[in-house]
């Protein structure tokens, strides 16, 4: 029975154990250091009215949102920039937005993030150069929201755990940013990075 449960583990575990013997294998040679730059959430993100009464009345809205991975110019610090955009379907067109921008960390002494460890074009995770792209990776939602329920988008990217907006509420939907107002969450799993 034990080494039953032991085996049904093994999953789990064994990719944190790889990284870690390869994450030994490169401290060794080029005393580079990992960090974690995920493991955070962002939570209830309200836009800014920007037309219209502040309430979509059951007129959608078209929602559009995008979340952004990038590093900074330098390559020194990792960013996570939030998008939304809300619109009422019919006059008087409500509307709403957000951007923002998060930093998720910064390596010490200025030091380039240089790896990602993620899944490779095999499928499996592994330390993947991050090159000379700044940007990442990007991820989009776009839909018509029709009720007044939270919506959950669950394991979006591998490095994007959740992403779950509000839209039509009962009340009034933007403007005042309190429990009842249009919003979006965002929640990252741990996210390893690399730097010389």
């Amino acid at each position: 029975m034990l080494i039953s449960n032991s085996l049904r583990r093994v999953p789990k575990v064994l990719p944190a154990v790889a990284a870690s013997l390869v994450l030994a294998t490169f401290a060794e040679s080029s005393h580079a250091i990992s960090q974690n730059v995920g493991s955070v959430t962002f939570t209830r993100l309200c836009p800014t009215h920007v037309g219209g009464d502040r309430e979509f009345d059951g007129h959608g809205p078209v929602v559009d949102s995008q979340v952004t991975l990038r590093r900074a110019s330098a390559r020194e610090q990792f960013l996570l920039d939030i998008t939304l955009h809300e619109r009422e379907t019919e006059p008087d067109w409500t509307e709403a937005s957000l951007v923002r921008t998060f930093s998720l960390g910064t390596s010490p002494a200025g030091r380039p993030y240089t790896f990602i460890w993620a899944p490779a074009s095999g499928g499996a995770f592994q330390w993947v150069a991050l090159g000379s792209n700044l940007t990442y990776a990007s991820a989009a939602i776009n839909y018509i929201d029709n009720d007044h329920a939270e919506d959950q988008f669950l394991n979006v990217r591998w490095w994007l755990s959740e992403v779950a907006i509000k839209g039509d509420t009962g009340g009034n939907d933007v403007g005042n940013c309190t429990t009842d107002d249009a919003y979006i969450t965002v929640r990252l799993p741990a996210i390893w990075v690399w730097h010389d």
